[in-house]
């Protein structure tokens, strides 16, 4: 017998896009289900240079009491919306050890706060096309 009050996730996408010194990014904040979200970091001019990471609502209270203020997915892309609105996020390259730092700032009550994220670089495959 059917739960008629679950109600099944569907996987929303948000596009982003941002321009950093002579770089352009596309970023796609994809909401997995209502706790995970991923994002992917496409360079427009490279789009086989794609960098991601996956996060979970818990995780980044974990790292700022400011996110208790999203209590689903729909407030964080509300929230995602005003950080590039504002141009509070900066994005860095590492070649080192082919990793995009992003950064997050934002004003909490009390003082301006920054998260910084490690995106790994994804690994796509080239099948000769």
């Amino acid at each position: 017998m059917e739960d008629k009050n679950i109600t099944p996730f569907i996987e929303k996408k948000v596009k982003y896009s941002y321009q950093n010194d002579n770089s352009k990014y596309i970023i796609e904040l994809i909401i997995k289900d209502i706790n995970n979200f991923e994002i992917l970091v496409i360079n427009e001019e490279n789009k086989y240079e794609i960098y991601e990471l996956n996060l979970n609502l818990s995780e980044l209270i974990k790292k700022s009491d400011f996110f208790q203020l999203c209590k689903t997915s729909q407030d964080f892309i509300n929230y995602m919306n005003q950080l590039f609105d504002n141009k509070n996020i900066i994005f860095e390259t590492n070649y080192q050890n082919d990793t995009l730092i992003m950064k997050w700032k934002f004003n909490t009550l009390f003082k301006i706060e920054e998260l910084s994220f490690n995106l790994n670089k994804k690994q796509i495959s080239m099948d000769g096309k």
